[in-house]
């Protein structure tokens, strides 16, 4: 409720392995799913032969390199690594993505307790309210004076600026807009409407901020898993709750002893009362009458397998670990290079295979919704080059070539290669097996798993005339071979005929 609260939130945190296991999972989203540093989804029509065409594969090219323009210049990036890390602690994370007049969009990333969600009969996220916090000055700057309600415009009249004002957001279907003579302003899909929130009990007047509407869900939902017909996603953070405490509650106890066993709390005689105790290492108390029973001595003894503590302590944090997969997100978040999406599939096949579910779902609920809806700004702002024809009325879609993305794909790699393999070795003895292998639809499967971009590959009638002018050259290498052939046995003929002019093909000379 303080958003001035600055950096005093992490004071009961004794042992920082559970946030940095959440650090780590976020950055290793982010450079594994949606690196800033390299393209992490391409535009594609779904059909080889359409993306192939020259004109239609610029198009694609140059419009997703419009968009990654678009999306460096916005805050979109900052606001989905936020997103990743409360993903993987809460279970559920949003982020509000609205149009802006000067960067085209921008991403609101509202806090686990500033949200809430409700869905629709399939499942799928269809409403979200978010409140949030704002001065006075802000309201009114945003929603203008006259939309105020008259405890904010009094607040601003009395030039008390920074009066807080709790501000709700409601995106949700527009049920209304099929009854007659709805009184909303826009008929659209998705009605938006800002209101004040009632704070302390106070009544505040009935007129909306601001009312509008969406013609797409402009909420980006990120969830771990979901189970069943829940609206939250559950998260490791959640499996891993029972250690973070734990490990708190053993680091807490580890502290105590090792100050029971330096500085042990003290018993002293009567006669000691009111004479300065040194506890310091090689300082010197004067005791009267100093004896056995009478000197000063540890009150009692605490005695603890500091050693074994310590191992117990290094087994929740190896705990931890492996419930917020942090080795495997270390992995993407160090990519450089030397490390491939292929040689993570085989490392770490077991791990991406449980966090596949989580994958595909943060590809289909959270990305892919983003990049249609930057898509749909762009096109509504008029700032996409012209489609070509053949693209005229055509649905796009996305293909993610992210690092995680390939490494998900690369497992269907590890089959094909082990079939060519087999097929190599077997046409050492039957070369009729490679027959069964179409080497164009190989390539192409297998450039698409591992992400390749299509400008790499040559388009099909490209193939066709490079193969052309090949099969050309090497028929005009042959004739120029037979030529010189045929050349060289009547040179032959015409020398043995000089040296002997009689000769014939019985082999016998006349006199």
């Amino acid at each position: 409720s303080d958003r001035n609260y600055g950096d005093r939130r992490h004071g009961a945190i004794i042992d920082s392995t559970p946030l940095h296991a959440a650090r780590t999972i976020g950055a290793g989203l982010m450079s594994g799913a949606s690196s800033p540093v390299r393209p992490w989804f391409r535009l594609s029509t779904m059909d080889p032969e359409l993306d192939a065409q020259p004109e239609v594969n610029t198009w694609l090219s140059d419009v997703t390199k419009l968009m990654f323009g678009y999306i460096g210049d916005s805050n979109f990036y900052h606001q989905l690594h936020n997103a990743y890390v409360s993903e993987a602690v809460f279970g559920t994370s949003v982020i509000i993505l609205l149009p802006d007049d000067e960067t085209l969009f921008h991403a609101y990333g509202p806090a686990v307790g500033q949200f809430y969600l409700a869905t629709d009969a399939k499942g799928r996220v269809n409403t979200c309210y978010r409140e949030f916090e704002m001065t006075a000055a802000q309201v009114v700057r945003e929603f203008g004076y006259e939309n105020c309600s008259n405890e904010v415009q009094q607040a601003f009249d009395n030039e008390n600026f920074e009066h807080e004002v709790w501000v709700v957001h409601a995106i949700e279907p527009n049920d209304d807009r099929y009854v007659e003579g709805s009184a909303l302003k826009h008929q659209l899909p998705y009605r938006s409407v800002y209101f004040e929130f009632p704070a302390n009990g106070q009544k505040v007047d009935g007129k909306a901020l601001r009312d509008g509407g969406f013609e797409v869900f402009p909420v980006l939902v990120f969830r771990w898993d979901v189970a069943g017909e829940d609206v939250y996603g559950h998260s490791p953070g959640m499996e891993g709750l029972g250690d973070a405490i734990q490990l708190q509650h053993e680091q807490e106890r580890k502290g105590q002893v090792i100050d029971y066993q330096t500085r042990p709390p003290l018993q002293a005689p009567p006669s000691v009362k009111g004479a300065e105790v040194d506890t310091e290492p090689g300082g010197v108390t004067i005791v009267p009458n100093a004896g056995r029973e009478s000197g000063i001595r540890p009150l009692f003894e605490t005695r603890l397998d500091l050693g074994g503590l310590l191992n117990d302590i290094e087994d929740i944090r190896g705990r931890l670990r492996r419930t917020m997969f942090t080795d495997l997100f270390l992995m993407f978040q160090n990519l450089d290079k030397s490390m491939t999406a292929r040689e993570t599939v085989i490392r770490d096949t077991e791990k991406l295979l449980m966090i596949g579910p989580m994958l595909e779902r943060l590809f289909d609920e959270g990305l892919k919704p983003a990049i249609d809806l930057i898509f749909y700004y762009m096109s509504s702002a008029g700032v996409l080059p012209p489609a070509p024809p053949a693209l005229v009325e055509r649905d796009l879609d996305v293909v993610f070539v992210s690092p995680l993305a390939q490494a998900q794909r690369g497992i269907g790699i590890n089959s094909i290669d082990r079939l060519l393999q087999t097929t190599g070795a077997l046409a050492g003895m039957k070369p009729n097996a490679l027959d069964i292998i179409d080497e164009d639809a190989t390539m192409r499967i297998y450039a698409d798993m591992l992400g390749v971009d299509p400008d790499v590959l040559r388009d099909p009638d490209a193939i066709a005339a490079l193969r052309e002018a090949r099969a050309q050259e090497q028929a005009a290498v042959e004739q120029a071979k037979a030529l010189q052939q045929t050349s060289a046995s009547m040179k032959n003929a015409a020398e043995a005929e000089a040296i002997n002019p009689v000769a014939n093909t019985t082999g016998l000379v006349a006199p």
